[in-house]
């Protein structure tokens, strides 16, 4: 983490800050700072500052801005040597405008207000690169919500990221997509408050091959269905691309619904193209691995994300699992062959078949979401009665209680 020294000029006096944050960017941005541009952008884009006075910047060394963090700015040094921009309107904050420490949100026809300081933690329900989830209580009405926290100082998180996920769960009208109550912001964190399910496919996996069990066909094929629904609502409806699809961003309750949730690294096509390449590494197209130059990406590698997903749901077996190391990992996809069911009878033709056309090298040769929903594997699903058949299976393997 580089540091940089930083003084606040009120007329003649210096007034030391104690600490700030500053953030380049993500992608394109970043390169463009490094590019090179004003301070006075550079400033109002980039970090705290107090909200009258002139912020002066200077550098205790010479090393150049890295474009693959943020960095945290701590104040010590005369600043007599450095820049300065003129006084900004306003404090800048990374989080999207409007949030406050208070919101009101609608759930199932309620409105309820909600304070950041009436909401108690329960327990941790997930950790990711962008933040946390947790299970928490509104005491006033003793709601229970899932709450993702960000913290605005974590070098990884941008405004976009943020404003996006809320955008996308504030839209969504579909049952197969996590619904997004509203945002907060307390104590430099953001709180995005969401609709809670009871586990994601990733545990539901772990829990039932643990058990020496397997999740029926039949069962696989319904939540399967649910989840590309979902990612043909957010294409179809939305024109965004997941680009972060895998079984622990998908979720289920024992009411047997299946959704897709985790919208921070989505964004939205260009004529059914995303320029940036973002995702978890195991799940990664071969596309998105080893790119062509100025290669965009479609929803087809989204379509290679979900094949490895439906694969490890299949098998209970996290894919690529026997390779050694990252590299070889991605290696093997790049250059390997793809992976496939085995042949042995456990698996139906509808289903295999259903792999392999996802997990085709060739982007333009794997089918799209409308052709799986009319697949062999797909076509035929009764979702009233799979969602009866979920209910009944979830519970066995919630909370450690598979046999």
């Amino acid at each position: 983490m580089l540091e940089r020294n930083l003084f606040l000029s009120a007329s003649a006096a210096l007034s030391p800050i104690a600490e700030a944050s500053t953030y380049l960017g993500n992608g394109d941005e970043r390169r463009e700072c490094l590019g090179g541009m004003s301070w006075e952008a550079f400033v109002g884009a980039s970090f705290r500052v107090m909200k009258e006075g002139y912020p002066l910047i200077r550098s205790t060394d010479n090393v150049r801005m890295s474009d693959s963090t943020a960095f945290c700015l701590k104040y010590q040094l005369p600043a007599e040597f450095s820049h300065t921009a003129p006084p900004l309107a306003g404090v800048y904050d990374p989080a999207p405008p409007g949030l406050s420490s208070e919101t009101t949100i609608e759930i199932d026809g309620e409105k309820l207000k909600i304070r950041a300081v009436e909401l108690e933690k329960l327990k941790e329900i997930g950790r990711g690169q962008y933040g946390r989830v947790e299970k928490m209580l509104h005491r006033p009405t003793q709601r229970i919500l899932a709450v993702k926290l960000i913290t605005l100082l974590n070098e990884h998180v941008n405004r976009s990221q943020i404003q996006r996920e809320l955008e996308v769960g504030y839209q969504t009208t579909s049952p197969c997509v996590l619904m997004c109550y509203g945002g907060l912001i307390h104590d430099s964190e953001v709180f995005i408050l969401m609709e809670l399910m009871d586990t994601s496919l990733e545990n539901l996996r772990a829990q039932v091959y643990g058990a020496n069990k397997s999740i029926p066909e039949s069962l696989l094929a319904y939540m399967t269905q649910r989840v590309v629904t979902g990612l043909q609502f957010l294409r179809r409806e939305k024109s965004i691309i997941h680009r972060d699809v895998k079984p622990s961003n998908m979720l289920a309750n024992r009411q047997g619904l299946v959704k897709v949730c985790d919208f921070g690294v989505s964004g939205k096509l260009m004529k059914s193209f995303a320029l940036s390449n973002v995702g978890s590494n195991r799940y990664l197209a071969p596309e998105r691995i080893n790119p062509q130059t100025d290669q965009a990406f479609s929803i087809l590698s989204d379509v290679w994300s979900l094949g490895l997903s439906v694969m490890e749901l299949a098998t209970g077996e996290l894919c690529y699992a026997d390779t050694n190391s990252l590299f070889q990992q991605l290696d093997r996809v790049v250059k390997g062959d793809p992976l496939r069911l085995p042949t042995d009878g456990r698996f139906s033709e509808a289903l295999q078949d259903f792999i392999s056309r996802c997990l085709m090298k060739k982007e333009s040769d794997r089918a799209d979401y409308v052709q799986l929903l009319e697949s062999d594997f797909l076509r035929s699903v009764d979702v009233a009665a799979g969602q009866k058949q979920l209910s009944e299976f979830l519970p066995q393997f919630i909370d450690g209680n598979a046999t």
